[in-house]
């Protein structure tokens, strides 16, 4: 069984790359809408699982408030839009496979940021991560990745990617305190307003999302896989 539990994770990723990408594709629900109703069903459903420990944490929350700003920013804000950016335009599978790089980045940061050497396993890995990331980046053609010809799309989920590495290296070097259910709910919190500008220069822009039982069910989906990684 717990075997079987280490695919779990990445399937339910695969999944909401996909399931993001079947809407996303067609322009029925465009990126920042999905990324803005995403954030504000989650933050819904964390508030009433939270509740309990949301004022209990408020201290900790005040006295961190600059940093915890960052750390919304940097993942709430920034990394789901941009892979829903990438996904927009890039097709699911090849946004897995270079969001897989996401070991390189923080093996990366953390070497420079918390001066943490690598493993050799880790370098390993780190290798064969990069080759990988080298092959879908130049659709196996070297002579493309020499010219450094890059699809927009790859652009978009490296840059999320490195958000995400961001994030989860600062966490690290500077641990909140606060219970996890609490710091995520507090998290989507401080990070969902910033959303609602970009759609709403969607909706100005005529980029409105279309109200069907396949993208309420896409928005439903990515919102309780945020509560399950939670």
């Amino acid at each position: 069984m717990k075997y079987l539990l280490l695919i779990v994770p990445p399937l339910t990723w695969a999944g909401n790359a996909v399931i993001s990408r079947s809407v996303l594709a067609d322009g029925s629900m465009p990126p920042m809408a999905l990324s803005f109703w995403r954030w504000v069903l989650a933050g819904a459903i964390l508030l009433l699982l939270s509740r309990g420990d949301l004022l209990a944490e408020w201290p900790k929350v005040k006295r961190q408030f600059p940093f915890l700003l960052f750390l919304a920013l940097s993942s709430v804000a920034a990394y789901n839009t941009l892979l829903y950016q990438a996904l927009s335009t890039t097709p699911a599978i090849n946004v897995v496979i270079v969001a897989a790089s996401l070991p390189v980045v923080t093996i990366l940061l953390s070497w420079l940021w918390l001066k943490e050497r690598p493993s050799r396993f880790a370098l390993a890995g780190l290798t064969v991560s990069f080759a990988g990331l080298l092959v879908v980046i130049g659709r196996g053609d070297w002579a493309q990745l020499a010219g450094l010809s890059f699809a927009a799309g790859d652009l978009w989920v490296l840059a999320a990617t490195l958000s995400w590495g961001v994030y989860s290296v600062a966490l690290r070097r500077h641990p909140t305190g606060i219970k996890p259910l609490a710091l995520l709910t507090w998290l989507v919190l401080i990070g969902t307003p910033f959303l609602l500008p970009l759609h709403l220069i969607e909706l100005v822009q005529g980029q409105a999302p279309v109200l069907s039982w396949a993208n309420l069910a896409a928005v439903v989906y990515v919102a309780g896989f945020e509560i399950g990684r939670a």
